[in-house]
């Protein structure tokens, strides 16, 4: 080799390395572009999905609001009919204790009912006992003030008679804790008969009544006297 060839001078070749440079970024521009569009079509995608979801969650919505407002409207009328049902039985329960009540009142008035005509058939077919009588004390209370007691009883003479018997009637309270027994004042007797005495007796709360004294009387002289124990009638 000579001495010439190994000092031959190379031109530099700027063109070379400036395509290089401009390839190199193209690779990377176009690199980053495929990066870049790939990222758009997987959040396209994910955006494409969550719509998806969203639009069944709404539809899944729309269809239990849907159901629910058949529920509310399928409970108000159970519920109603509830309360109807729940009204008439309430109705019904009240109406068979009233029946109940006047059956039991019935009975009791057509008892006494019977028992007064029995009575009155003696005295009117002239063969009851002919004695003077004081029939049947009859001691109720009274639903609004325990306090006060009505009273009835019924004074008999059997025998035809030409005029009235007359006199008074008086009537004394015998109590448990009182050694006196207690006047409940005097009646007018005009007697044919049949004569029906019926009033009141107001107690205290102190007295504690044990039987009722009945006299009759005529004048100064005392023609009858009978003494009744005290015993309510609660109906």
């Amino acid at each position: 080799m000579s001495s010439l060839a190994k000092h031959v001078i190379h031109r530099p070749k700027p063109y070379r390395t400036l395509l290089f440079i401009v390839l190199a970024i193209v690779a990377t521009y176009a690199l980053q572009q495929y990066r870049h569009q790939q990222q758009n079509q997987q959040h396209l995608s994910l955006v494409q999905q969550q719509d998806q979801q969203f639009d069944d969650l709404m539809n899944r919505h729309k269809q239990l609001e849907v159901k629910y407002n058949q529920l509310v409207i399928d409970y108000n009328k159970l519920d109603a009919t509830a309360q109807n049902q729940q009204y008439e039985l309430a109705i019904q329960h009240a109406t068979s204790q009233q029946l109940q009540r006047q059956l039991v009142d019935l009975q009791s008035q057509l008892i006494f009912a019977n028992k007064e005509l029995a009575f009155y058939q003696k005295i009117t077919q002239g063969n009851s006992n002919s004695k003077l009588q004081i029939r049947e004390l009859q001691l109720s209370s009274n639903k609004s003030n325990p306090n006060i007691v009505h009273y009835r009883f019924v004074i008999t003479q059997g025998r035809k008679v030409k005029k009235p018997m007359t006199g008074l009637v008086t009537m004394s309270l015998n109590l448990t804790n009182a050694e006196q027994a207690t006047s409940l004042g005097e009646l007018p007797l005009k007697l044919r008969y049949v004569q029906i005495f019926e009033g009141q007796i107001k107690l205290t709360d102190q007295q504690q009544p044990k039987s009722i004294t009945i006299t009759l009387k005529q004048g100064k002289k005392t023609t009858l006297s009978q003494i009744f124990a005290w015993q309510i009638n609660t109906q």
